[in-house]
């Protein structure tokens, strides 16, 4: 539902429910949307539990508006418009035996009470009749709403026994709502916080963005790591023998970013926790592991490799802070650097050094190179690995204001070749 319009997808959501009331089948709003109404949020898509069995719903809906590819756990999609969106439609139902630990066997169509009993947690478990405007609780959901409780529907052990994602969703809600969790819920979620390898790396980093974007990050990241999730899901956030104030330090700077991106704030979960000899391989592995893409990696690397430059200011050598100011991703870093900053005097004023050289016109910032490789060959230099070399020197030159012209900038290539001693590694 990421392009519809959501006061028509609410309209059609209602007009769902009323087909399959006027049709004869019980039908009310179910989960996440009850919840999203009740908090007086409007939510993002609808879910939809009835009596109707899924071939009743096709026949209802059509098949040309319907989808059934959730038919095998009586799931059906029903399409409107474009700027409606789409309602998932499940038959009321009980789930039987969750061996792969996220999905169950099978199901068993069954009752509205059954079908809420099933359910996660009980803010998820209660319905709604948008035609009469009434809550059907069988959980105690809207009491727990009500005091900001995250509790876990009946036994919690067996709630995260039967799906282990679960016990991340615990947390971003606990944190997203700025909720508490419930004690008994909280000590399974601890329990059961070493099986959570056996959820795939997408389903997790899926609900690490959704917390990780939002403004609770902070407690949401403190959740995690106090349950145990933290250190089973990212390792690499956890430094050995780490000192007791460094977790605090992260904490600080998780709520200090603004309105940060997944990977920047990946990258405050990683800061200074991995030797720089390591990051590279580091990120790689966690990449590979939640499944990232190759644009979040890049950037979460990216980020961490170059912060400690712009954090440096005007001590930089300036031709190195140069490149990182005109890199693409150099806002994200700048919403890095800044929370990495917080009230520190020095650093805030290494911040504005650096926002004051992006705030410059651009051809001031990133002024066009004085020569080219044609120019090197035209000098006769063979081409080859020097060309990086001796174009960087003469770059480097540009920037740093030794010289201004092409000819000056072929004179010092042309001197740096005939020296040939002196095209080593540029510092």
């Amino acid at each position: 539902m990421t392009h519809c319009d959501p006061t028509a997808a609410r309209k059609f959501a209602i007009h769902v429910v009323r087909r399959l009331r006027e049709t004869g089948y019980q039908a009310f709003w179910a989960g996440g949307c009850v919840r999203d109404h009740l908090l007086g949020v409007l939510p993002h898509d609808y879910d939809v539990a009835t009596g109707a069995r899924p071939d009743e719903i096709r026949a209802l809906f059509g098949k040309r508006r319907t989808l059934a590819l959730g038919a095998a756990f009586g799931v059906i999609t029903v399409l409107g418009r474009k700027v409606e969106g789409q309602v998932e439609v499940a038959t009321f139902r009980s789930d039987h035996g969750y061996s792969d630990g996220r999905h169950p066997d099978h199901v068993t169509f069954s009752s509205p009470e059954e079908d809420a009993r099933r359910r996660d947690f009980t803010i998820n478990g209660m319905f709604y009749d948008p035609l009469d405007d009434r809550v059907i609780d069988y959980v105690g959901g809207e009491a727990d709403l009500r005091q900001r409780r995250i509790r876990a529907i009946g036994d919690p052990a067996a709630r995260f026994a039967e799906d282990h994602l679960r016990l991340l969703r615990a947390v971003r809600f606990t944190a997203v709502l700025e909720a508490e969790l419930d004690a008994e819920t909280a000590a399974a979620v601890t329990q059961w916080a070493p099986r959570i390898g056996a959820v795939s790396g997408e389903r997790v980093a899926g609900e690490m963005r959704r917390m990780l974007v939002h403004s609770t990050r902070a407690r949401a990241a403190d959740l995690l790591r106090r349950c145990g999730l933290l250190d089973a899901i990212l390792p690499e956030s956890r430094l050995p023998g780490e000192p007791p104030e460094r977790w605090p330090q992260i904490l600080r700077l998780l709520e200090a970013l603004q309105a940060p991106s997944f990977s920047v704030a990946l990258a405050a979960l990683l800061w200074e926790s991995i030797r720089s000899a390591r990051l590279g391989d580091s990120v790689v592995t966690l990449s590979r592991r939640w499944r990232l893409s190759n644009a979040e990696s890049a950037t979460v690397l990216w980020v961490l490799q170059n912060a400690g430059l712009v954090l440096q200011g005007h001590a930089a050598p300036w031709p190195q802070l140069q490149r990182v100011l005109i890199h693409p991703q150099i806002q994200e870093l700048m919403v890095f650097a800044r929370g990495v900053a917080g009230g520190g005097t020095e650093l805030q004023a290494a911040i504005s050094y650096s926002q004051e050289r992006l705030d410059q016109d651009p051809d001031q910032l990133n002024p066009p190179p004085l020569i080219s490789g044609t120019d090197l060959a035209d000098l006769g230099i063979p081409p080859g690995p020097i060309y990086s070399n001796l174009l960087t020197r003469a770059r480097d030159a540009q920037l740093e204001d030794r010289i201004r012209d092409r000819k000056s900038a072929l004179e010092l290539v042309e001197k740096v070749w005939r020296n040939k001693s002196d095209t080593g590694p540029v510092p």
